[in-house]
């Protein structure tokens, strides 16, 4: 009995089965995902359960879609642009260097050696899409990237032995486009999409370096390791607690933003408002008790710009410390000569060392942001503030110090002993500080 050949179709399938290569988890993931994409079942069970386990392995993150300092974080909002076709107009296009390292572009300029353009991508972006991205805080800072640049072809300029050659290397910002291009990020040779999608990573990754930074922060509501048992009252912005340790003397006090914020010059109006509120109620009840306030802030880590370096900053936080009536004088005196003493003559601030901050002017309008700074306040009748030149070399214990020489207080409670209060006697100075708090508390008409 004579067999029948086999049909063209089926020679067809043999070859390719016999040439593909075994299927793998990548491979049957995707052909899974291909086929959902295209409205199909999966081929089996086994490629099924070989996407469940793929989709149960990818974790999403939620981003905020602002920033701490209330710009646009970079890709919440899209890429919106002006040019014809959208943003899918320039995916894939990628700038390509020069041969030559001419300044001027003059094929548009008629070749009369006027200039037609700085950049290659010049042309890539309407005014009105460069405007956007600065509002959205997508602009580039060139001074970044230049010293990004030179960190990174540092031989470049370690090279140059004489005078001369470094003048000419100076020239070159001048006289080429390789100059100009030490201020362009290494990004604007990539295609929109790869842009897009490496700031999508990084964005990702520097939120969890902020956030696992934020959890080990005890002034943070977020934290789990925060001190629950010391906080006194809270406010919409700010709260008030007792210190976590080194009391002074009975009535210590700590006044802090629930945002992640490293000075009250920093933060926003509101913020600022409700710090004082809990200010003036402290007066008023320490003024029933014949005894004043001393508020004190020392500003020292600062941090960076963007996510990660607002984390690294340290939390603001304030602290107040009730004297008797009758030193509230000799406090202003002792402060004063006290920051006069901190630091060298010659230092950069030595010409202003305390400048006051009595009303209407108060420390907003006394020294600018991000600037590392000692305040002491004396009531609400304003202090002084110091801007710190040394960080390394400022004294944090300054305040402490200048307190325990003026209520005659032991030594070893300045810096020896600097530990938290047993569990009875800390039980006891809560309640007796819950009890004078609550006819001055003004949280209360949150409710």
């Amino acid at each position: 009995r004579r067999v029948a050949p086999p049909s063209r179709e089926a020679r067809d399938a043999a070859r390719d089965n016999a040439g593909r290569a075994p299927t793998t988890a990548n491979t049957s993931a995707a052909a899974a995902l291909r086929a959902r994409l295209m409205g199909k079942k999966p081929a089996n069970a086994a490629t099924a359960n070989e996407t469940n386990e793929t989709n149960a392995n990818a974790t999403e993150e939620s981003l905020p879609l602002v920033t701490a300092d209330g710009r646009a974080a970079p890709g919440a909002f899209g890429r919106a642009t002006t040019l014809a076709g959208g943003v899918h107009a320039a995916e894939g296009a990628v700038r390509k260097p020069s041969k030559t390292t001419q300044r001027y572009d003059t094929s548009e300029a008629g070749g009369d050696g006027r200039k037609a353009r700085y950049y290659a991508d010049d042309d890539a972006k309407s005014l009105a899409d460069l405007v956007a991205a600065e509002r959205h805080g997508a602009g580039e800072s060139y001074d970044e990237n230049l010293a990004r640049n030179i960190t990174r072809k540092g031989a470049r300029y370690k090279a140059l032995g004489t005078e001369r050659e470094r003048d000419n290397a100076v020239d070159d910002e001048y006289d080429n486009d390789a100059g100009l291009e030490m201020y362009e990020s290494r990004d604007s040779k990539k295609s929109d999409a790869e842009r897009q999608r490496r700031a999508k990573e990084r964005a990702v990754r520097e939120y969890q370096i902020s956030q696992k930074r934020l959890s080990k922060c005890q002034y943070c509501l977020e934290a789990p390791d925060r001190p629950k048992h010391l906080h006194v009252a809270y406010g919409n912005l700010a709260y008030l607690m007792l210190p976590m340790s080194g009391r002074l003397v009975p009535g210590h006090c700590v006044i802090a933003p629930i945002g992640h914020v490293p000075s009250s010059r920093a933060c926003d109006e509101d913020v600022f408002e409700e710090m004082r509120n809990f200010k003036k109620c402290l007066v008023r009840m320490f003024a029933s008790q014949g005894k004043g306030c001393v508020f004190y802030e020392t500003v020292t880590r600062l941090g960076g710009s963007g996510v990660v370096g607002a984390a690294a900053s340290s939390h603001a936080f304030i602290e107040c410390v009730p004297i008797p009536d009758a030193r509230v004088d000799d406090a202003s005196m002792y402060f004063k000569k006290a920051i006069d003493e901190a630091e060298s003559e010659w230092s950069v601030h030595d010409a202003k060392k305390c400048i006051s901050t009595a009303p209407p002017r108060g420390l907003r309008g006394a020294i600018p942001p991000n600037f590392p700074y000692f305040h002491v306040e004396f009531g609400m009748r304003g202090g002084y503030v110091h801007v710190i030149d040394d960080e390394s070399r400022w004294r944090v214990d300054l305040p402490r110090d200048v307190l325990v020489g003026l209520l005659d207080l032991p030594e070893n409670v300045s810096r020896a002993k600097r530990r938290p209060l047993a569990p009875p006697a800390l039980k006891r100075e809560i309640d007796a500080f819950l009890d004078a708090w609550d006819p001055v508390d003004w949280t209360k008409q949150l409710a």
